[in-house]
């Protein structure tokens, strides 16, 4: 084997004297939580709107937690803000199916895909596959795979960086 001397895109850029992508290195870390009430009976499909982040955004950490539902599932994803009409854009763009029928403190979700090492320094709008930035927020939403059976309380938390 040959020794080697290799840098990330950011070092390489640096020592270029070129700017250097905020979300990749010396960025502004921000955060959020969002709680919500789900009921009995909440059926497949309902969706819960917790967070909105730019599309500009890199996620580091995105966590679910929730008091025990007895039963249901959630996909952990993407949607358009009800100002750019609202529609899904990935519903499990972060998770599919997370359980969420007993209690927990908090699972980390991001994973897959979006933290693969060739895709954890894209931004959203980059993880989304778009060509360009489109400059706008996203909602982070829970939409139900399975019917929950109790009432109770979920929600998410999440870093990331601009």
């Amino acid at each position: 084997m040959a020794v080697v001397n290799l840098k990330a895109a950011q070092i390489t850029a640096a020592d270029a004297g070129q700017l250097v992508n905020a979300a990749q290195a010396g960025g502004q870390v921000e955060s959020f939580v969002g709680i919500t009430a789900l009921a009995n009976g909440d059926s497949i499909a309902s969706t819960y709107r917790l967070a909105r982040i730019p599309s500009n955004a890199r996620m580091s950490a995105l966590s679910v937690f929730c008091t025990a539902i007895t039963s249901g599932a959630a996909d952990v994803g993407l949607y358009q803000t009800a100002a750019n009409g609202g529609a899904v854009v990935d519903a499990d763009f972060f998770i599919a199916a997370q359980t969420i029928a007993a209690a927990s403190p908090g699972l980390n979700v991001i994973g897959g895909n979006l933290l693969a090492p060739a895709n954890r320094e894209k931004r959203i709008w980059e993880a989304l596959g778009l060509a360009a930035d489109p400059l706008r927020n996203y909602d982070v939403v829970l939409t139900l795979t399975a019917a929950t059976t109790a009432a109770g309380t979920a929600g998410i938390e999440g870093t990331y960086t601009i």
